[in-house]
């Protein structure tokens, strides 16, 4: 079995065993003003004693919030805007135990974003907007999230993820030190837009890094890289750019292993690639606007095109054109130039099935589909 496939297979076990908030009485619709005085504190509080709550917000809530217990929370901002959770250097709001929350049209903005932190913990993000002072979202300890069609802008960290699994769907990391980091964990990355931060998205300790289209541009030392045996899988997806003045596209160090493939679509990588340290590389198909240079036990397969060759260095090796019954092993002395052999087979020989992210926030019970109740009053829903 591969290691991808047991990377899925993991993940649907661990969406199947997380607890599920049960449909039985007593769930919770409340609505906050924090403009009128409303507390989002102790909604939060009443919430605690429910199976499962929905909180509607309005205004600019000021506070860090900690929400605990096994129960299903929503957290519903005005789709027009409006809805503000605003902290101090503590995470405006940190989630533990093994519960389920939702935040959905909200704006987080203060020291830290959001923390979950604890195994069976969910939380779910959409369209939301974080601005932070050190880590936009923090998922910690066994940690299921799903980030989709949101902004996060943090100082440190858009998106961390220490021992969880996340996914992040068509959103835009910007204008942080590192557009996301992962460290023992997965993280899926689906059509999201990393730009104009210092370094884009490292892997490290053991981490999985998938990456399913979308942009990754102006990420100042690095678009994408890994540490210490991680491995890093990009499926059609444009790195860099024209006149992208990042200096790293891809980058690996300590038993990296980089894939890149594509099905119907192109992928292009600009700039150049750097290999360390007994890492491997495997370029199925696409196109390198730039050079690879592998050092130290490294070894390259490149089944399409480098423009500028492979340097190697350190007992690093290079195979082109592995696909052709002509093959060039070895690096030469001076950079070798991998062009498509003529007679190539058609189509690259890398796998074309691009998979699907898991699905890691399980939809609300259907009792809680049901109109809010009066401004600032509770109901049971049946």
């Amino acid at each position: 079995m591969s290691h991808f496939i047991r990377i899925v297979l993991l993940l649907v076990v661990t969406v199947a065993l997380t607890p599920a908030a049960t449909a039985q009485p007593g769930g919770l619709e409340l609505e906050v003003d924090c403009d009128r005085g409303d507390s989002l504190y102790r909604a939060l509080r009443r919430a605690e004693r429910a199976s499962y709550a929905r909180i509607h917000v309005r205004g600019t809530c000021l506070g860090a919030n900690v929400i605990t217990g096994d129960n299903f929370v929503e957290i519903i901002g005005d789709p027009n805007g409006g809805a503000v959770l605003q902290s101090g250097p503590s995470p405006v709001l940190f989630a533990v135990g093994s519960g389920t929350l939702l935040l959905q049209d909200v704006r987080l903005v203060g020291g830290m974003g959001l923390r979950a932190s604890g195994s069976g913990r969910v939380v779910g993000l959409t369209r939301c907007e974080i601005d932070s002072q050190s880590l936009g979202v923090f998922a910690d300890q066994g940690v299921g999230a799903l980030v989709v069609d949101s902004d996060i802008r943090a100082l440190d960290t858009a998106v961390l993820v220490k021992d969880s699994q996340v996914v992040v769907q068509e959103t835009r990391l910007h204008d942080s030190t590192f557009a996301a980091r992962t460290f023992g964990g997965l993280l899926w990355l689906d059509r999201v837009e990393a730009v104009d931060n210092l370094i884009g998205v490292l892997a490290e300790d053991r981490s999985s890094l998938i990456v399913l289209g979308g942009q990754f541009s102006e990420n100042g030392q690095g678009h994408l890289g890994g540490t210490n045996d991680t491995r890093i899988q990009v499926y059609n997806t444009q790195v860099g750019g024209p006149g992208d003045g990042t200096a790293l596209s891809l980058s690996g160090d300590g038993g990296v292993a980089i894939e890149v493939f594509y099905d119907d679509a192109a992928t292009d990588i600009w700039g150049g690639v750097s290999l360390r340290d007994d890492s491997f590389l495997s370029l199925g198909g696409a196109t390198i606007h730039g050079s690879i240079q592998a050092r130290g036990f490294s070894r390259v397969l490149v089944e399409g095109t480098v423009e500028r060759g492979v340097g190697c260095g350190s007992a690093a090796d290079a195979f082109c054109g592995f696909a052709a019954s002509t093959t060039t092993q070895g690096c030469p002395s001076a950079p070798q130039v991998c062009l498509p052999a003529e007679n190539a087979a058609s189509g690259p020989s890398s796998p074309r099935i691009v998979p699907v992210p898991p699905q890691i926030v399980q939809a609300p019970p259907r009792q809680i589909r049901t109109r809010p109740a009066t401004a600032h009053s509770p109901s049971d829903m049946h």
